[in-house]
């Protein structure tokens, strides 16, 4: 099967108060609903809809739930959320369990990608993210948001492998720079890969005839 290699999705938002953070990402929702409405959901299928703002994982989520919701109505078949990192190193696993399947709930037959941030967890935290994911239902678990200090590594998705679901598939995401290592990470299980260099480097080749 051959895997699926996404671009890097964009982000709204900066370093505001909290108030104005939310503010902020709730017109970061309606605008995404308005440009899905305004969209043949031809064109998104197979797409994600990142509306979870990576650097905002924070959120309640109720509004979380909500975002998903008003996504899907307007056409998304998937949605990436980002963990609360602050409740999984707290040692609160209920609550992050619970809000993974509150938002695969709000996905229904949708995908539903939870990104844990790999980069800034311990093996330990890793494997209990593994549990959890496949706990809560989602279908894909995703190693980074491509924000944050680092990206994907080899030794991420074995790790996954070794500790998520069957019923789970993993997404190597950031820092991805050759078509080497692309290869390597789809032969190490990632089903998908989030990427926009190896991207470029394709389009490069088949339009030097390398393809």
């Amino acid at each position: 099967m051959r895997p699926h290699i996404a671009c890097a999705n964009g982000n709204v938002g900066g370093h505001q108060s909290d108030l104005r953070r939310r503010h902020q990402i709730s017109d970061g929702i309606r605008l995404y609903s308005a440009l899905l409405r305004k969209t043949s959901k031809r064109v998104f299928k197979g797409q994600s809809c990142d509306l979870h703002r990576h650097r905002f994982p924070q959120r309640l989520q109720y509004d979380r739930r909500q975002g998903t919701k008003d996504a899907i109505a307007n056409g998304a078949d998937e949605i990436d959320m980002v963990i609360n990192i602050g409740e999984l190193k707290a040692g609160n696993y209920d609550y992050v369990e619970n809000e993974i399947r509150t938002l695969k709930k709000a996905c229904g037959d949708k995908i539903l990608k939870v990104i844990i941030e790999t980069c800034l967890l311990t093996d330990d935290e890793k494997i209990k993210m593994c549990e959890l994911v496949t706990k809560a239902g989602a279908d894909f678990i995703k190693t980074s948001t491509g924000f944050s200090k680092a990206g994907a590594t080899f030794a991420d998705i074995e790790l996954f492998a070794k500790h998520v679901g069957k019923n789970v598939r993993m997404k190597a995401a950031g820092g991805i720079s050759s078509i080497e290592d692309a290869e390597k990470f789809v032969e190490l299980g990632a089903s998908r890969l989030g990427t926009s260099r190896i991207v470029k480097i394709v389009k490069k080749q088949e339009s030097e005839g390398e393809y």
